[in-house]
């Protein structure tokens, strides 16, 4: 079957949204403005950078709804989710390209730079997936360029709740279902209270466990939990109330400062998130998918993880780059200039990573699928 003819048939399944893909890109998009330089962003792109950091949340509610969504019609199949198919098709999407940047970034920047022992718990940390608990328990999130893999281990650490988790909601109720994951969320919520008044740091919160509403969310989504209501929603007002619920995200402090934004945000970002994944993916709108699911932006979303991995690297040595250039067109346009230059870099190299390297794996998913979802 070629891949267009397995696009279509995933489709119709209902197991391949095309415009999830376009989220995706968006995803990317928002942590990468959101890694730029801050005293550099211009000042019409300055409310995009200040809801950055929920480019990651959006990769989190994405990420537990298709997931939830797959793991539920595998159990209504055959009764139960085949723990060891579901987590070899995990390792064969991320370890690849994850452990390849890790063995190839750290190698080459301690010996570049002389630096071993002081990396070197840091770098078990992100070979263990445990690096987003080292980095809340010594309050640093800051490592060269692989601060943003911290999300790697926190995704890995809910691929080993999922499995197991899914079977028993599924045989829940809806109210019970609700039930359950607002007592999750409130528990959070209320961590998070506790933790912003003991004057913990930034990444005790972000980095652990205790920013996770929007796995929460997501997988609420995933069973259907919220269907009743969001049925109800035209697809546009639902999208547009989602990006507004982000909006009001802009008129909040800076998302490291700890105050109440650090109690609020991470809702906030969850369910409007949730608001415009719901638009797409459960409902029809010609005007979503030709923004989201067109060829261009499936494709990017479809790269999208190498486009993360890659990013923070390239991003960090264009800047150094274009420090030594001087703004000859003026200092606005040397910003977009270099914004292009970031982005069009990111995106060859994750295209020959994902061409060359990433489909070699990929492929031998088809092995291990119960449920067809997006072909490679």
């Amino acid at each position: 079957m070629t891949t267009q003819a397995a696009e279509k048939t995933a489709t119709r399944s209902g197991m391949y949204i095309p415009g999830l893909d376009g989220l995706r890109f968006l995803a990317f998009f928002l942590v990468l403005i959101n890694h730029l330089s801050k005293k550099d962003v211009q000042a019409g792109w300055a409310g995009v950078q200040h809801i950055g950091w929920s480019g990651v949340e959006l990769f989190f509610v994405l990420s537990a709804f298709l997931l939830t969504k797959l793991a539920v019609e595998e159990t209504n199949r055959q009764g139960r989710v085949a723990i060891k198919k579901f987590f070899i098709r995990r390792i064969l999407r991320i370890w690849p390209l994850y452990y390849l940047f890790v063995f190839a970034y750290f190698g080459y920047f301690m010996i570049h730079n002389h630096v071993f022992t002081l990396l070197l718990p840091r770098v078990l940390g992100l070979l263990t997936f445990t690096d987003n608990i080292w980095s809340a328990v010594t309050h640093q999130n800051n490592i060269a360029s692989s601060a943003h893999l911290w999300s790697i281990s926190m995704e890995e650490q809910f691929y080993l709740l999922l499995p197991l988790l899914i079977p028993l909601l599924v045989r829940k109720s809806r109210q019970t279902q609700l039930i359950m994951g607002g007592s999750v969320l409130a528990f959070l919520l209320v961590m998070r209270v506790i933790a912003v008044y003991q004057d913990m740091t930034f990444p005790f919160i972000y980095n652990s466990p205790l920013g996770g509403d929007a796995f929460i969310v997501g997988i609420l989504l995933g069973l259907g939990a919220f269907d009743a209501v969001l049925r109800r929603i035209p697809p546009l007002l639902e999208f547009a109330a989602g990006v507004a619920l982000l909006g009001s995200l802009v008129a909040m402090p800076w998302f490291q400062e700890m105050n109440y934004v650090q109690i609020v945000a991470f809702p906030i970002a969850a369910f409007g998130y949730m608001l415009m994944v719901d638009a797409i993916a459960n409902h029809s709108s010609r005007l979503l998918e030709a923004i989201f699911a067109n060829r261009v932006t499936r494709y990017l979303g479809k790269i999208s993880f190498g486009l993360y991995v890659w990013h923070y690297v390239i991003l960090n040595e264009a800047e150094q780059q274009f420090e030594k250039v001087p703004a000859l067109w003026g200092y606005d346009l040397a910003w977009y200039i270099r914004m292009a230059a970031i982005l069009a870099v990111t995106i060859l190299v994750s295209v020959a990573s994902y061409e060359l390297y990433e489909k070699r794996f990929l492929r031998l998913k088809s092995r291990f699928t119960v449920v067809q979802s997006r072909p490679v």
